[in-house]
């Protein structure tokens, strides 16, 4: 924040966590703050709002107007249920409509993660997005790199966005089987043991780290 004021870059900071004065970056242009959102729907709030406010001046407004009532809000909705955030108030608003826009999207990545996961003729309901398409995005950050995951949901380019959905299917499928054998380790440890202690500690060296959680 130091360092942006010096080149006289004005900065806004976004948060969703409960607010700590002692914390708040001094020098902010401006911030935007509420622990009712997850941090994905405080990115399409913000968004949003910087939309509406420069949208006289922007090229293809009209698209990027349909954007914020179809791909974005399906994006925040993706994070706002996979983060556990309570369905309550602007939280169960992005949601509610969210989940209709699916239908809507035209993002390739959201488009082909549907397809791979085999429900992309059915209804979106919460269920699919907690335990079908976050589990997917959230496995390659896991046991690979985040970056494929966030290439997926940006790519314009259908060739690319099939691959990828295929590649983050495939990791899910991957980290799926770990922590299957990791669990089935963990408890022939314990059955191992002739007394069970108050406290179980459990560890092994080749357990993946992205897993053992």
């Amino acid at each position: 924040m130091a360092y942006a004021n010096t080149l006289g870059i004005q900065v806004v900071v976004t948060d969703h966590h409960h607010r700590q004065e002692e914390k708040v970056p001094r020098g902010a242009f401006s911030q935007f703050h509420t622990p009712k959102l997850s941090g994905s729907g405080v990115a399409y709030m913000v968004a949003h709002e910087l939309f509406e406010h420069f949208k006289q001046k922007t090229p293809n407004a009209k698209l990027l107007d349909s954007y914020f009532s179809t791909d974005y809000l399906a994006l925040a909705t993706i994070g706002t249920i996979a983060d556990l955030v309570p369905l309550t108030g602007a939280s169960r608003s992005i949601v509610t409509f969210g989940l209709e826009a699916f239908g809507k999207v035209r993002r390739h990545g959201i488009k082909h993660l549907l397809k791979e996961a085999g429900i992309d003729k059915k209804p979106v309901t919460p269920y699919e997005i907690g335990f079908v398409i976050a589990p997917r995005i959230n496995a390659v950050g896991r046991l690979e790199d985040a970056i494929d995951a966030l290439r997926l949901l940006c790519t314009t380019n259908e060739d690319k966005a099939r691959g990828l959905a295929q590649y983050v299917g495939e990791t899910n499928t991957s980290r799926q089987d770990l922590v299957k054998k990791n669990v089935e380790e963990a408890l022939q440890q314990v059955e191992a043991m002739k007394k069970l202690p108050k406290l179980i500690i459990l560890k092994s060296k080749h357990w993946h780290e992205g897993v053992i959680g």
